[in-house]
């Protein structure tokens, strides 16, 4: 096993970095895929958008071959979103909870819907080949019943505009009031806790992901 070269590593990157600063657009694509090929899949992805706001083909090619790398290829996208990755069951289903919603409100703070973004595409897309999604949404005590299912639809509506796949089928959105609160509403943290949406995945069939393609997806990424 040889030892990884960080000066080279990094002396490559420069390189690079000082042709983008004189405009090279090719340079951009090339060091997008300098960061693919290093397992480095949130730089890579950053440069492609880059490259291709200046109308590079070969980088829009390229990003859609990076889309299809497996979750665990980047070990800084893993350790972001470990917690976010949802625990199966013993029934076969999956759940993740979404917080972030102001008192009488339906939409997500900043974080929380960043957050979200990166869910739909690095976990829910990456992980699971398809499945049945349920929304359902939360209020706390002080709030109308009817927030609750405006919560989950917007919520549903957000999965779809940051590109959940079609093979993940949105079968259900409800909203379910105060029902089970999750935390006390005696305080303002805990009526936070409550203002929620649960996602639901059901019939879940998960992605196998054949690490002997890994290499040859880097492969296929083009130089200009």
């Amino acid at each position: 096993m040889t030892d990884f070269d960080f000066k080279g590593y990094y002396k490559k990157i420069k390189e690079f970095e000082e042709k983008i600063e004189n405009g090279d657009v090719k340079a951009m694509n090339n060091l997008a895929n300098f960061y693919a090929k290093n397992d480095q899949t949130e730089q890579a992805e950053k440069y492609y958008k880059m490259a291709i706001q200046k109308g590079s083909k070969k980088a829009e090619k390229n990003l859609k071959i990076l889309e299809k790398f497996p979750l665990m290829s980047d070990p800084m996208v893993m350790d972001d979103l470990a917690w976010d990755i949802p625990m199966e069951d013993a029934k076969g289903e999956i759940k993740i909870v979404i917080r972030g919603f102001k008192e009488n409100g339906k939409d997500l703070n900043e974080y929380e819907r960043n957050r979200m973004k990166g869910i739909v595409r690095k976990i829910w897309n990456k992980l699971y080949e398809s499945a049945d999604l349920e929304f359902i949404g939360y209020n706390d005590n002080t709030e109308n019943k009817k927030l609750s299912f405006e919560r989950a639809k917007r919520l549903a509506e957000l999965f779809r505009e940051s590109g959940l796949k079609d093979e993940m089928r949105i079968v259900k959105v409800l909203g379910k009031g105060s029902e089970n609160s999750s935390d006390t509403n005696d305080t303002v943290e805990g009526r936070y806790n409550n203002r929620r949406v649960e996602i639901i995945g059901k019939n879940v069939v998960e992605k196998n992901f054949d690490l002997s393609l890994f290499n040859e997806l880097k492969n296929q990424l083009e130089d200009e």
